[in-house]
Protein backbone atom coordinates (compact mmCIF):
# COMPACT_ATOMS: atom_id res chain seq x y z
CA UNK A 1 0.00 0.00 0.00
CA UNK A 2 1.48 3.02 -1.28
CA UNK A 3 1.28 6.18 1.72
CA UNK A 4 -1.01 9.39 1.26
CA UNK A 5 -0.06 12.33 0.60
CA UNK A 6 0.62 13.94 3.92
CA UNK A 7 -1.21 17.64 4.10
CA UNK A 8 -0.12 20.68 5.97
CA UNK A 9 -2.10 21.10 8.95
CA UNK A 10 -3.80 24.48 9.48
CA UNK A 11 -6.17 26.73 11.11
CA UNK A 12 -9.84 26.26 10.26
CA UNK A 13 -9.83 28.35 7.35
CA UNK A 14 -6.27 28.64 6.42
CA UNK A 15 -6.12 32.02 7.12
CA UNK A 16 -2.29 31.99 6.22
CA UNK A 17 -3.10 30.67 3.09
CA UNK A 18 -0.70 27.89 3.36
CA UNK A 19 -0.64 25.96 -0.17
CA UNK A 20 2.81 24.35 0.33
CA UNK A 21 5.78 23.62 1.46
CA UNK A 22 7.37 27.23 0.03
CA UNK A 23 5.20 28.88 2.22
CA UNK A 24 6.99 27.32 5.37
CA UNK A 25 9.92 29.78 4.09
CA UNK A 26 7.29 32.78 4.46
CA UNK A 27 8.45 35.42 7.47
CA UNK A 28 4.93 34.85 8.64
CA UNK A 29 4.52 31.14 8.84
CA UNK A 30 5.26 29.12 11.89
CA UNK A 31 5.51 25.65 11.68
CA UNK A 32 5.17 22.45 14.36
CA UNK A 33 6.72 20.08 12.59
CA UNK A 34 8.11 16.63 13.82
CA UNK A 35 11.21 15.77 14.93
CA UNK A 36 13.86 14.27 12.74
CA UNK A 37 15.41 12.11 15.91
CA UNK A 38 12.26 9.39 16.19
CA UNK A 39 9.44 10.57 14.65
CA UNK A 40 8.38 7.96 11.25
CA UNK A 41 6.76 10.59 9.13
CA UNK A 42 10.20 12.42 8.49
CA UNK A 43 12.50 10.09 6.54
CA UNK A 44 9.48 9.45 4.53
CA UNK A 45 8.06 13.08 3.34
CA UNK A 46 8.85 15.56 6.07
CA UNK A 47 12.33 15.81 5.35
CA UNK A 48 12.41 14.50 1.90
CA UNK A 49 10.12 17.43 1.01
CA UNK A 50 11.62 20.51 2.28
CA UNK A 51 15.05 19.24 1.36
CA UNK A 52 13.98 18.67 -2.47
CA UNK A 53 12.29 22.61 -2.22
CA UNK A 54 15.17 24.02 -0.15
CA UNK A 55 13.57 24.19 2.93
CA UNK A 56 14.58 22.07 5.02
CA UNK A 57 17.97 24.06 6.37
CA UNK A 58 15.16 26.69 6.83
CA UNK A 59 12.94 24.97 9.42
CA UNK A 60 15.95 22.88 11.34
CA UNK A 61 18.41 25.56 10.98
CA UNK A 62 20.70 21.95 10.91
CA UNK A 63 19.57 21.15 13.96
CA UNK A 64 17.68 17.20 14.70
CA UNK A 65 16.50 17.37 17.92
CA UNK A 66 13.07 16.45 19.54
CA UNK A 67 11.01 19.07 21.16
CA UNK A 68 12.55 21.90 20.43
CA UNK A 69 12.24 25.37 18.82
CA UNK A 70 15.15 25.74 16.04
CA UNK A 71 14.28 28.93 15.02
CA UNK A 72 12.41 31.64 16.42
CA UNK A 73 9.83 30.42 13.67
CA UNK A 74 9.91 26.95 13.58
CA UNK A 75 10.03 23.84 16.11
CA UNK A 76 9.91 20.22 16.47
CA UNK A 77 7.21 18.12 18.58
CA UNK A 78 8.16 15.19 20.43
CA UNK A 79 4.42 13.88 19.77
CA UNK A 80 3.68 15.60 16.34
CA UNK A 81 -0.25 14.06 16.51
CA UNK A 82 -0.67 15.68 19.62
CA UNK A 83 1.51 18.76 19.76
CA UNK A 84 0.54 20.28 16.22
CA UNK A 85 -3.01 20.38 16.59
CA UNK A 86 -2.55 21.99 20.04
CA UNK A 87 -0.28 24.55 18.79
CA UNK A 88 -2.09 25.62 15.79
CA UNK A 89 -5.28 25.85 17.74
CA UNK A 90 -3.14 27.65 20.02
CA UNK A 91 -1.75 30.52 18.04
CA UNK A 92 1.89 29.14 18.24
CA UNK A 93 2.43 27.53 14.78
CA UNK A 94 0.24 28.20 11.58
CA UNK A 95 1.21 24.56 9.85
CA UNK A 96 2.39 21.53 10.04
CA UNK A 97 3.09 18.04 8.51
CA UNK A 98 1.42 15.11 9.75
CA UNK A 99 -0.62 12.20 7.99
CA UNK A 100 -4.46 13.01 6.97
CA UNK A 101 -5.13 10.47 9.23
CA UNK A 102 -4.25 12.84 11.93
CA UNK A 103 -5.88 15.64 10.88
CA UNK A 104 -9.47 14.01 10.86
CA UNK A 105 -8.36 12.67 14.47
CA UNK A 106 -7.88 16.17 15.32
CA UNK A 107 -10.87 17.60 14.21
CA UNK A 108 -12.87 14.48 15.97
CA UNK A 109 -11.17 15.80 19.36
CA UNK A 110 -12.88 19.39 18.55
CA UNK A 111 -9.90 21.01 17.12
CA UNK A 112 -10.27 24.03 14.51
CA UNK A 113 -7.98 22.61 11.93
CA UNK A 114 -8.00 22.13 8.01
CA UNK A 115 -5.78 19.90 6.11
CA UNK A 116 -4.50 21.66 3.23
CA UNK A 117 -3.51 18.70 0.55
CA UNK A 118 -0.11 19.38 -0.72
CA UNK A 119 0.40 19.75 -4.65
CA UNK A 120 1.58 16.56 -6.78
CA UNK A 121 5.22 17.62 -7.01
CA UNK A 122 5.19 17.40 -3.39
CA UNK A 123 3.53 14.66 -2.36
CA UNK A 124 6.32 11.62 -2.96
CA UNK A 125 3.13 9.33 -2.88
CA UNK A 126 4.45 7.29 -5.42
CA UNK A 127 8.14 6.85 -3.70
CA UNK A 128 7.21 5.59 -0.85
CA UNK A 129 5.23 2.33 0.49
CA UNK A 130 4.19 0.77 3.79
CA UNK A 131 6.22 -2.47 4.84
CA UNK A 132 4.50 -4.67 7.90
CA UNK A 133 5.20 -7.89 9.02
CA UNK A 134 4.61 -10.63 11.25
CA UNK A 135 6.38 -10.80 14.33
CA UNK A 136 8.49 -14.06 14.77
CA UNK A 137 8.12 -16.29 17.83
CA UNK A 138 4.29 -14.08 18.37
CA UNK A 139 1.40 -16.11 19.89
CA UNK A 140 -0.81 -15.01 17.08
CA UNK A 141 0.78 -16.08 14.21
CA UNK A 142 -2.06 -17.43 12.58
CA UNK A 143 -3.63 -14.00 12.90
CA UNK A 144 -0.96 -12.41 12.00
CA UNK A 145 -1.11 -14.17 8.55
CA UNK A 146 -4.75 -13.57 8.10
CA UNK A 147 -4.03 -10.07 8.31
CA UNK A 148 -1.27 -10.05 6.17
CA UNK A 149 -3.47 -11.44 3.47
CA UNK A 150 -6.21 -9.52 4.41
CA UNK A 151 -3.92 -6.05 3.35
CA UNK A 152 -4.20 -7.65 -0.64
CA UNK A 153 -7.35 -7.62 -0.59
CA UNK A 154 -9.89 -4.89 -2.45
CA UNK A 155 -11.78 -4.08 0.91
CA UNK A 156 -8.14 -3.28 2.91
CA UNK A 157 -7.02 -1.00 -0.14
CA UNK A 158 -10.87 0.42 -0.46
CA UNK A 159 -10.25 1.47 3.26
CA UNK A 160 -6.66 2.85 2.46
CA UNK A 161 -8.09 5.00 -0.45
CA UNK A 162 -10.88 6.12 1.53
CA UNK A 163 -7.71 7.84 3.58
CA UNK A 164 -6.05 9.12 0.30
CA UNK A 165 -3.63 5.89 -0.26
CA UNK A 166 -2.70 5.05 -3.89
CA UNK A 167 -3.74 1.42 -4.74
CA UNK A 168 -0.80 -0.77 -4.23
CA UNK A 169 0.27 -2.85 -7.71
CA UNK A 170 0.26 -6.28 -7.69
CA UNK A 171 3.60 -6.93 -6.86
CA UNK A 172 3.76 -4.26 -4.19
CA UNK A 173 0.95 -6.60 -2.64
CA UNK A 174 3.54 -9.77 -2.71
CA UNK A 175 4.56 -10.69 0.73
CA UNK A 176 8.76 -10.78 0.50
CA UNK A 177 10.96 -11.24 3.35
CA UNK A 178 11.89 -7.92 5.57
CA UNK A 179 15.59 -8.14 6.99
Amino acid sequence: MRNPVPPAMVTKGNPKSVKGIADVMRADIRTSMPNPVNEGIVPFHVRKVPERHGAWRHISAGTECVSCQTTPSHGFTAAHRRETPDRIVAGTADTGIVWLTETIEAQRNGNAVAAVRLPPQESMRDQRAYAVRALTGGSCGEAAARYLAFLATPDAESAHARFGSVNASAQDLTLKPIP
